[in-house]
Parts: structure tokens; sequence; C-alpha cells
């Protein structure tokens, strides 16, 4: 299918059809790795793998499950610039026919979660990577701004990037600073419902760091920690970076809790704040309500 540029899929391939009254095995992800390979044009590839949420009571398999390709070696990988992976993990037998068959070096943009992606990043950072954007993003069940070993150093493992987007992790500056052509750098922590942990942010010293480092950003969209003021530095860090940077469009991510009326006193310091900050820098307000909500 020469025409077909562009997949999106979503497999559950834990689920054993039926046929009549038997079961059958689940062979969906051998369906699309048919697919996959009969389109010698496709640029764009999206996969998301769900299912095996468990329970109470769980079903032995009556046949053996298909979770990956199951590549012989003579297949023609398609010159993917894009690629999307939610789920899916590469099987042992499976990563070395990626490793060595498929162009890394010709993809353009990755993306990976929101569910666990440790082990694909280990994987493929021993690739060469000319990536312009990178997206990494995660579930809010595994604590707030985790740090991601193998995200800092895939990071750097290549120096390219020019739009990373990090939800749910928090990085360094360092591995951020690696890549002097980014443009656009989002980077947003998860801060769970009724909890006290504080996520990780970027300090003011860390704005500097981007500064020297990546000189050509033109979007900022960050996370800070107030407690009824500004972070010591951070708003004049901001202001001096986004001096610096004219075309820079910076935009602040503010916790307010609890909910009480210092909430109100936050918000009339944010929109004091905002009033004086530099023209186009915008303000988010995350409002977090750590009380009960009232029954009704």
């Amino acid at each position: 299918m020469p025409c077909v540029t562009r997949i999106v899929s979503s497999v559950n391939p834990f689920k054993e059809r039926l046929t009549g009254n038997r079961r059958a095995q689940n062979r969906e992800m051998l369906r699309l790795q048919e697919l996959f390979f009969a389109c010698p044009n496709l640029r764009s590839f999206s996969i998301d793998v769900y299912g095996n949420y468990g329970g109470c009571v769980r079903k032995m398999p009556l046949f053996p499950r298909v979770l990956c390709f199951q590549l012989t070696g003579s297949e023609t990988f398609p010159p993917l610039e894009h690629l999307s992976l939610d789920g899916y993990k590469f099987g042992v037998e499976e990563w070395p026919h990626w490793r060595q068959k498929f162009s890394w070096g010709n993809l353009r943009s990755l993306s990976l979660g929101p569910q666990k992606c440790e082990v694909v990043l280990s994987l493929i950072k021993t690739c060469t990577l000319n990536l312009k954007s990178l997206r990494v993003e995660k579930y809010s069940d595994n604590g707030p701004g985790d740090v991601l070993p193998d995200l800092e150093s895939f990071l750097g493992s290549f120096n390219t990037l020019e739009r990373l987007t990090v939800n749910g992790y928090s990085v360094s500056s360092a591995g951020i600073s690696n890549h002097p052509n980014l443009k656009h750098f989002c980077m947003h922590t998860i801060e769970p419902f009724n909890s006290d942990t504080t996520r990780k942010t970027l300090e003011p010293m860390e704005l500097y760091d981007l500064d020297i480092n990546c000189p050509h950003l033109e979007s900022l969209h960050l996370d800070i920690q107030r407690d009824g003021e500004w972070v010591s530095g951070m708003n004049s860090s901001v202001e001096t970076y986004t001096d610096m940077e004219p075309s820079l469009s910076p935009e602040i991510c503010l916790q307010l809790s609890p909910v009480d009326s210092k909430t109100f006193e936050s918000c009339t310091s944010i929109s004091s704040s905002a009033s004086t900050s530099p023209p186009g820098m915008h303000y988010s307000a995350l409002l977090q309500a750590k009380t009960p909500m009232p029954v009704l």
C-alpha cells in the first residue's frame, strides 16, 4: 500500500478473541505488523498498547500472547520520520532488527508514554539520532516530579532537538542545555491531589544556564514553587531572560493551595506580579484543593 503514509493504531494483545463459543489466539499485533511492512512510504507510525489491567480474578491465557512484532530479519523498514510508542515494548528477539535495520538517523520526532518508557529509552539511546522533537510523558501514579535517569542520559546521547516536551518527569538544565538549537521547551511535573510532597522545578540559576546554552529559545513553559510569594530571584530572572530574548514567550504555571482565604490573597499577588511582568508573559494558576469538597 504505497499510498499510506500514516498509521495510528491501538492494540489490546491480551484479550483472546471468541470464535463462536471457543477462544482463539489474539493475533492483532501480527496483523498490525503485516500492515506496517506493507506500507513502503510510511512516514508516521503510532501504537498504543492497552489491556491487562488485572483485577481480583486473573484468567490464565489458553494461547501464547503476541505482545510485539515477530521479525525474521527479511523485513524492509519503512522510512519513518515520526514515531509514537505508548505501552509498546520491543521484544528481546525483535529489538536487534530495529537496531540494525531501521534508519534511526532519519527519525525527526519521537513521542513516548504516558505508559512507562524506561526500557524503550535505554534501548533507543544506543542508536544514532538526529531528532528535532521529543515528547515524554507519564501518568500521575508514580509520584510527583519523578527524575528519570534514562531520560537524562538519553538527552545527553545527541544534541539536535528543537522542541522538547516533558510532562510528569523533571529534567536538569544540564540535559536541556545539551541541545543548543532548542526553540520550544515545556516541562510540567505532576503534583498529586492531596499530597504535601513538593514537585521539582528549575531554579533561577538554571534559567540563566538555558540562556547561555540555548540561545534560540522562543517559548518556555515551566512550573514554579511559591508560597504566597515568588521564589527568590525567579521573577527578576525571568524578566531578565525575557529582556535578553525579546522573541521569547514564557508561560509560568503556579500552584495555589490550600483552598482557603489565603488563596484569594495569592490570586491578588499573581495579578499584581503579572501586571508588571514583561510583555508576552503568560501565567497559569494551578489550583489544588487540599480540603474535602462539601457534600451536597
